[in-house]
């Protein structure tokens, strides 16, 4: 054999190789820690709140959280684009400060924490929950505040059927369906990495788009280059504003549309298109991996209720 010939397939050998390191290095890197989460049945209807924002009414999706023995309601964001639940550090230290009994201790050192909450009638229960490290205000336990205490994760609907009804503003977390979606039909989604993933067509092309309950007020975002294309023939952009991706800045920018968004049972019709600038290497790598072809938030499914079994990998939508 040649020189030229062995080097050939050395320097092909060595692409392999590193190919195959890249994937395991990224697949380990987007792996979700395990669910650790403990719930009881089934949590009922619970009543959304929203965040509003300059650009949205519905900029964020709250849910009631009580935790036994304080009179206090608290509010976690739900965010299928977090894997994991977490509570916030600094939040959690200062209601164990007033109440000590009914919430483990943290010091400067604790990266997790033992606790149960309460949603709706499901108690949700983790020997270490994630605690996060945000900028947060301090209670003031003197004013009727609105008090967010963490993230509910997509690890929730990993173990329990999820029913968004944006109809009459209100959740469902449980085993199974309750009476009033009986006899509703499912269709296939993708829950890869703790990602949901429903197959739909965008202006006729198919692809699969990541529901993240936590970019609500978005309709659909996506690249630059689609952006661009789906725009509204004559439509100038909006002026460009920030968007907060955990502790990252991010740049939007919405455009007028008049594509739609075609799944199985039906079609829906879209108003705006966003391209985001400034997203990391790794959350790109991230939307390579599980193969995503464009992320929807709540604001499509306002008029609508949406049923997601992640267990059995199906969906429905109820107009």
């Amino acid at each position: 054999m040649s020189t030229l010939k062995i080097i050939g397939f050395s320097l092909l050998g060595l692409i392999i190789v590193i190919a195959i390191g890249g994937y395991l290095f990224f697949k380990k890197a987007f792996t979700p820690e395990p669910n650790y989460l403990e719930m009881t049945e089934s949590s009922n209807f619970v009543s959304i709140r929203w965040v509003k924002s300059k650009q949205s009414d519905i900029a964020g999706l709250l849910l009631p959280i009580k935790i036994e023995g304080i009179p206090h309601t608290f509010y976690m964001q739900f965010d299928t684009g977090a894997p994991s639940t977490l509570l916030y550090k600094k939040t959690m230290r200062a209601i164990h400060k007033k109440y000590p009994e009914y919430v483990s201790k943290i010091d400067s050192t604790s990266t997790t924490i033992k606790q149960t909450i309460q949603l709706g009638d499901m108690e949700v229960h983790s020997d270490q929950f994630t605690l996060y490290e945000r900028s947060e205000r301090d209670i003031d336990w003197t004013k009727d505040t609105m008090i967010r205490i963490g993230t509910l994760g997509a690890d929730v609907i990993d173990k329990k059927l999820t029913i968004l009804d944006f109809k009459k503003q209100q959740c469902y977390f449980g085993e199974k369906l309750p009476s009033i979606c009986q006899g509703v039909e499912f269709h296939d989604l993708k829950f890869k990495l703790r990602k949901v993933l429903i197959p739909a067509e965008v202006a006729g092309k198919k692809r699969k788009l990541l529901h993240d309950t936590g970019t609500s007020g978005f309709e659909f975002i996506t690249n630059e280059k689609t952006w661009k294309k789906l725009s509204k023939k004559g439509a100038e952009p909006e002026e460009a504003f920030k968007v907060r991706s955990w502790k990252r800045q991010l740049t939007a920018f919405n455009i007028a549309t008049d594509k739609k968004i075609s799944f199985p049972p039906l079609d829906i019709a879209l108003n705006q298109v966003t391209y985001v600038k400034g997203t990391s290497f790794m959350q790109r790598a991230g939307m390579r991996l599980t193969g995503m072809g464009g992320m929807i938030g709540n604001q499509i499914f306002m008029d609508k209720i949406l049923i997601l079994d992640c267990k059995n990998k199906k969906y429905s939508i109820l107009d």
